[in-house]
């Protein structure tokens, strides 16, 4: 009879330990899974990302909705000139051409020209001629021949 006391008591020391007597049912294994999925969806620390990866992030987007095209800059030098060039808002080039040459630039954002003679110069942008006559020019006598494909 002591054996089958102790047996008895095992037996309900292992009942008090079952999952059941603890008051878990087999519905919180069902809904433990699906708690899970969800945190794991909604985490909102899952996605960090630094803001120089946002910005990044961002501006790919918008250079797929406007494609940032290459303009080809085209200037013919009639007579002896002075010209400062700037693309895309560096000086491309600076200095005095001989008449009869041809010069060719490429860019993206900008090009900004300044000369002494305009009327000695002929500038063509993706082919087409502009005509500097027709250009306004800033205070310091810059021609605004290019800024941004919007």
């Amino acid at each position: 009879a002591p054996l089958e006391k102790e047996k008895k008591e095992k037996q309900r020391s292992v009942e008090k330990l079952s999952l059941s007597s603890l008051g878990f049912h087999w519905e919180f294994f069902l809904l433990l899974p699906v708690v899970i999925l969800l945190f794991w969806k909604f985490n909102p620390g899952k996605d960090k990302k630094t803001v120089k990866e946002k910005e990044a992030e961002s501006s790919s987007f918008s250079d797929l909705s406007v494609p940032a095209k290459e303009f080809s800059l085209q200037v013919k030098f009639m007579e002896p000139s002075w010209i400062r060039l700037a693309i895309d808002g560096k000086l491309s080039f600076e200095g005095k051409v001989p008449g009869g040459v041809s010069q060719e630039w490429k860019g993206k954002e900008s090009a900004v020209l300044r000369t002494t003679t305009p009327e000695s110069i002929q500038v063509m942008l993706d082919g087409k001629s502009l005509s500097l006559d027709q250009l306004s020019r800033s205070p310091s006598g810059d021609f605004v021949l290019f800024s941004g494909r919007k």
